[in-house]
């Protein structure tokens, strides 16, 4: 039994952002709907998990509509918090929390993942940056032992492009002795100044809790809080 293509789906959301986001990663010849379009009220998401969650959502809709439904959930885990906020994420901050989130893009420098998958990542970080005119700041996280690669430099022009404030977090201080410390220090010195958007930077090891409670205040002051 042969595959078949699917030519129409149906992506669960309400967010023009998003909905292009996922059209830009499919191909040319799937047509692809809202969910907005249909003007149906989304179902109880009563699921313990963000698959269960998704599950109901998909399901619901695609009855609904007899198309093939894309649906998703997500939230924030907090180690320390034991996974919460997690599916209550939304809900977090009251029925209209006015407060700003921190969003967590995939870094894949160093990834494990085929060529393929790396310049999918890139194509749907590219289109967030973008997009998201709620935008504020980024936080860059640059390892210490090997600062300014061929991928950072990319980045960084991509933000000063967009006129997006940098603060770079330098990783892996805990690896480097006094002197390689002092060396890597340097050259961010020197190459920053080619990038007006890095508005401040931090030596940080998270074994070692080095620069841990300036990152924390950094992300206060960025969060408002």
């Amino acid at each position: 039994m042969q595959n078949k293509k699917i030519k129409r789906l149906l992506i669960w959301t309400n967010n023009k952002g998003k909905l292009d986001e996922i059209r830009g990663l499919l191909p040319d010849y799937v047509k692809t709907l809202s969910t907005s379009r249909f003007k149906l009220k989304s179902p109880r998401e009563n699921g313990k998990t963000f698959r269960q969650n998704s599950l109901i959502k998909s399901k619901y809709f695609s009855k609904k509509t007899n198309l093939i439904c894309l649906a998703d959930d997500s939230g924030l885990e907090i180690d320390l918090l034991n996974k919460k906020p997690g599916i209550y994420s939304a809900r977090w901050g009251g029925k209209n929390p006015n407060f700003k989130k921190i969003i967590d893009l995939p870094g894949f420098g160093y990834a494990k993942a085929s060529k393929a998958d790396q310049n999918s990542w890139a194509k749907l970080i590219l289109s967030y940056l973008k997009k998201r005119n709620a935008l504020t700041d980024l936080i860059l996280i640059m390892d210490m032992r090997h600062p300014f690669q061929t991928k950072d430099f990319e980045f960084l022009q991509l933000c000063e492009s967009l006129e997006l404030p940098i603060h770079l977090v330098l990783t892996k201080a805990d690896k480097l002795n006094n002197k390689e410390t002092q060396q890597a220090l340097k050259l961010v010195a020197q190459k920053s100044p080619e990038f007006p958007n890095i508005m401040s930077s931090i030596v940080f090891s998270a074994p070692k809790k080095i620069g841990l409670d300036s990152l924390t205040e950094k992300i206060k002051q960025l969060l408002e809080i």
